[in-house]
C-alpha cells in the first residue's frame, strides 16, 4: 500500500502473534454467551497456564519476521543509490540494543554479482507507521528499516534477502519477547513479494579502454546501464551510441547526466545479436571537468528474451 506522504511503500499490515490468542478469547468472553463463552474460558485458561510454565522456567514468548518489503513493484537502482528496505515483526518493536562494540542487525542480500562487494543491508533504524493510514484509530506499529548503497561493479537482474543477522544485538517487541537468534525468515509470500528490484550494471567513464561486464540483456529487449563520471558534472553531460558490434545498440531516450550529478543510468535497445555478444561504444558528446577519458567500449552478453 503506497505511503501518501513519501516515495515509499507501507509495509504490509503485521500478522497477529501470540498475544492475540487471550485478546480473542476476552473478547469472545465478553460478546459470546453458552458454548462460546464456555469455549472461551477454556482458551482463556490454557493460554494462563501457558504463560505461567514459561514464566517459571524463565522462559518467554519469542517474536518472529512477518514480512519484508522494499519500494514495492520493479524498481532499478545505480551506483550510489540506497535500495531500502522495512521489516515487519510479529510485536511492534519497542528497541535495539546493539551488541559488543555496538554491532547492529543487518540484513545479507543475495542475487548480486561483484566479488569485490559484500551484499549486506545495514540497519538505519526504526520507523513508526499507522496501521491504517484511513483509520486513526487502527493505532501504530513500529517497523526496522534497513539500507544498502549500490557499489561499482554491482549487477542484479533480482535482489533476494538470504538471511536476518542479529549480529549480536537485542531487538525487543511489545508482547511479543524478543527476536531470537538465529532468526528464521518467513515464507517466500513474505518476503519481497510482487517486488523485483535490480541492479543496473555500471562503469566509470575515467576507466579508459574496454570494460566487460557481468550482465546479460534479452534480444529485443532493454537493458538499463548505469554510467559514472568519477566526480561531478560541472555542465550537462550527454552521450552517444558511436558503435555496436555483433548487433545494433541504441538509447531508448536521449541519455544525459546533469550539472552537479555524477552519475546516472541509460536504457540500450538491444537488436539483432549475432553470435551471443554485443559491445557498444560510448562517446561523451558534451566533456565536463569530471570525464577525463575518451570513448569507452562495453562487452554485453546477449541472451534469447
Amino acid at each position: 500500500m503506497k505511503n501518501n506522504t513519501t516515495d515509499s511503500y507501507l509495509p504490509a499490515a503485521p500478522r497477529r502473534g501470540k498475544t492475540s490468542i487471550l485478546h480473542s478469547a476476552l473478547c469472545i468472553l465478553r460478546s459470546s454467551p453458552g458454548t462460546s463463552r464456555h469455549c472461551a474460558f477454556r482458551i482463556v485458561h490454557s493460554a494462563l497456564f501457558i504463560v505461567a510454565i514459561l514464566a517459571a522456567s524463565g522462559g518467554a514468548f519469542a517474536a518472529t519476521i512477518d514480512s519484508i518489503t522494499s519500494a514495492g513493484g520493479t524498481k532499478s537502482y545505480a551506483v550510489g543509490q540506497e535500495i531500502s528496505f522495512t521489516v515487519s515483526l510479529s510485536g511492534t518493536v519497542t528497541g535495539v540494543t546493539p551488541g559488543a562494540g555496538d554491532a547492529n542487525p543487518y540484513l545479507v542480500l543475495s542475487g548480486i554479482q561483484n566479488a569485490d562487494s559484500e551484499h549486506q543491508a545495514a540497519y538505519t533504524g526504526t520507523v513508526t507507521q499507522p496501521l491504517n493510514p484511513e483509520d486513526p484509530t487502527a493505532g501504530d506499529w513500529t517497523y526496522l528499516t534497513f539500507s544498502y548503497t549500490v557499489k561499482p561493479g554491482d549487477y542484479s537482474a533480482g535482489v533476494g534477502i538470504q538471511s536476518f543477522e542479529l549480529n549480536g544485538a537485542t531487538v525487543a517487541t511489545d508482547g511479543e519477547g524478543n527476536l531470537p537468534s538465529p532468526t528464521t525468515l518467513p515464507a517466500a509470500d513474505y518476503v519481497l513479494k510482487d517486488e523485483t528490484i535490480t541492479i543496473a550494471p555500471s562503469f566509470t567513464f575515467t576507466e579508459t579502454g574496454t570494460t566487460t561486464l557481468s550482465a546479460s540483456g534479452n534480444k529485443g529487449g532493454t537493458l538499463n546501464v548505469g554510467i559514472s563520471l568519477g566526480g561531478n558534472a560541472t555542465a550537462d553531460q550527454s552521450f552517444s551510441v558511436v558503435a555496436s558490434q555483433n548487433g545494433k545498440a541504441t538509447f531508448a531516450t536521449p541519455f544525459t547526466i546533469l550539472s552537479g550529478s555524477s552519475s546516472g543510468t541509460c536504457a540500450l535497445n538491444l537488436a539483432d545479436p549475432t553470435d551471443g555478444s554485443m559491445t557498444v561504444t560510448f562517446h561523451p558528446t558534451a566533456y565536463g571537468d569530471a570525464v577525463t577519458a575518451g570513448d569507452l567500449t562495453l562487452t554485453l552478453t546477449i541472451v534469447e528474451a
